[in-house]
């Protein structure tokens, strides 16, 4: 978007008389100086995109025009140091930026931008966060701490559909058993392997998973000394 053949001498708010680094850690940043207006931080890429150079007028248009960028660079900014590290949900840039007081409407052009070069990816994230947990917890629990990050319904259940093993959920059903026997001591009743299997699926295993589980137990060395009858 080149603006500066619309900028003629008779609506001149002002002009470019300076171009340096923004300073900082980004190098992706260069503060604009103006003769008399605000000096703003802006990307380089924006320089270049609106096609700015030294000595060029500027008319009010363009100085709006530039000190919406500088907002949206400098919300960016603290997206992308939140980002720093651990990986994060839309959702989780999107309310920590508002937290910080961002304007929304910043908030919402930076959080697509984020989003086109791959920055902010739901998909990625939860693909992640199911391989980590799916040999520790169960699907639904899974699909419940997807959802509490911010991560859409959809998204959630097609990774972990595609990603969660029958084999990893046996290990942590198992798991959890132990745990239950190890609490309760010696079962040896029916009823208290449907007890098992009811506490399995309130931990988010599928019925059939708790199922396979429960039936394991019968046959480990780390199960009860007596057995279900």
């Amino acid at each position: 978007m080149n603006l500066s053949s619309i900028h003629s001498k008779e609506n001149t708010f002002d002009s470019i008389v300076g171009r340096e680094p923004a300073g900082g850690k980004s190098a992706s940043l260069v503060r604009v100086h103006f003769q008399q207006a605000a000096s703003l931080v802006i990307a380089v890429t924006d320089w270049v995109d609106l096609g700015l150079k030294l000595g060029m007028n500027v008319d009010s248009v363009l100085y709006a025009e530039l000190g919406m960028r500088a907002t949206d660079a400098e919300v960016e900014q603290k997206a992308l140091s939140y980002l720093t590290g651990r990986v994060k949900t839309a959702q989780q840039v999107y309310h920590y930026l508002m937290r910080k007081g961002c304007p929304e409407d910043a908030v919402e052009r930076v959080m697509r931008r984020l989003y086109d070069r791959g920055i902010v990816d739901d998909e990625a994230y939860a693909a992640m966060f199911v391989e980590a947990a799916a040999d520790k917890v169960g699907q639904r629990q899974i699909w419940m701490r997807l959802r509490q990050r911010g991560v859409p319904s959809e998204i959630a259940r097609m990774t972990i559909v595609k990603t969660v093993s029958e084999e990893a959920q046996l290990t942590a059903a198992s798991q959890y058993a132990l745990k239950y026997l190890r609490r309760r001591g010696v079962m040896n009743e029916q009823k208290d392997r449907l007890r098992l299997i009811s506490y399995l699926q309130q931990k988010g295993f599928t019925a059939e998973i708790a199922r396979k589980a429960a039936s394991a137990m019968e046959h480990t060395d780390d199960s009860p000394s007596t057995p279900f009858s």
